[in-house]
């Protein structure tokens, strides 16, 4: 799904390819997803979920590429949260939900060492957020939470929903959708709500019955009205 391009403004004079690094990226993202059984590819569900957001956008190629780098790298901040925590399956306790709000903020620590384009870092550090102020970890509000971000907070809540945690089952698309609608205008931004609703739902179908097993184009979910 992903180009091989290597002519990002970003990668100029490196060494190491958009491909590579996309590689090292997917890499990342499901050793984070791995210690948890129902996490197991999240990070590449998400990655495609909004690619898919970013071709019903328009994106440009060089942003949406970033994008779907920032998407599959989002969780990377989980390495510091303990076992106990990630795979529990009772409720959190208060220290348990202070402990998993963190991860945000570690991993835009690890990204930004690394020199990743600003679209990765707003990825990583503001895909908690909340489109009415609520969220963390700088409780940003509307317009002002990058757009990235609030594509990734729908990419992520769908992930989330459709594919179930340890502490809750899987719920079919038609509800999950439904249960996003809910959250238009306090969770999540009501326009980014319609994009995803745009994105073919056949793909998204396939996407959460195919898992990582075989290969699903998100050219597929470019919906024209």
């Amino acid at each position: 799904m992903f180009s091989n391009s290597h002519n990002m403004s970003w990668f100029s004079g490196r060494k190491m390819s958009w491909a590579n690094l996309h590689s090292l990226a997917f890499g990342f993202g499901s050793a984070v997803d791995s210690r948890e059984y129902h996490t197991r590819f999240h990070s590449y569900r998400v990655s495609e979920i909004a690619t898919a957001m970013t071709r019903v956008l328009g994106v440009e190629k060089e942003e949406r590429d970033e994008i779907h780098l920032g998407a599959h790298l989002h969780d990377i901040g989980k390495v510091h949260i303990a076992d106990e925590v990630l795979q529990k399956k009772g409720p959190f306790t208060e220290n348990d939900c202070w402990e998993m709000q963190q991860h945000p903020e570690a991993g835009y620590r690890i990204v930004k060492r690394s020199g990743m384009p600003r679209v990765v870092l707003n990825i990583v550090r503001h895909h908690h957020e909340r489109y009415d102020g609520m969220g963390y970890p700088d409780g940003l509000e509307g317009k002002s939470i990058p757009r990235e971000a609030r594509i990734l907070a729908i990419a992520d809540t769908l992930d989330a929903m459709a594919s179930g945690r340890a502490h809750c089952d899987a719920v079919p698309l038609d509800l999950a959708f439904t249960e996003i609608e809910m959250c238009s205008g306090t969770q999540l931004d009501p326009h980014m709500i319609e994009v995803i609703l745009a994105v073919n739902r056949g793909f998204l179908e396939r996407l959460f019955k195919r898992g990582q097993d075989s290969h699903v184009l998100a050219d597929e979910a470019v919906f024209y009205a």
